[in-house]
């Protein structure tokens, strides 16, 4: 957490996410971290999703042009937003915007 702060987050911010990292069960952490770095979870699995799909990315250099048009692979309906001066916690820097966007989103697609 002290890692991203020192990227810009609000410190009210901080203690949020302190709390909620603090609540998290170690083996709920622990699995999702292993989960995450295992690529034999993705053996002969398709990875397309037969949803409408909503990506909405902090601007980062590793959300490459080559990633944004992977994503758009995912699905037959996708829309990927990109803002901008946000941290990894977009929601939590802006979230009118987040919500502006998700909204809509959800309206389009009468949900």
């Amino acid at each position: 957490v002290d890692q991203m702060a020192a990227q810009g987050i609000r410190a009210e911010n901080v203690e949020i996410i302190r709390e909620v990292v603090r609540d998290t069960p170690h083996r709920v952490m622990v699995g999702a971290m292993e989960a995450g770095a295992d690529p034999a979870i993705w053996d002969g699995v398709d990875p397309t999703i037969g949803v409408p799909l909503l990506v909405i990315n902090a601007q980062a250099p590793f959300w490459t042009d080559d990633y944004i048009e992977y994503v758009k692979t995912l699905s037959d309906d996708v829309e990927y937003v990109t803002m901008t001066d946000v941290t990894h916690f977009l929601f939590m820097d802006r979230p009118n915007e987040f919500n502006r966007v998700l909204l809509a989103w959800l309206a389009e697609h009468g949900m």
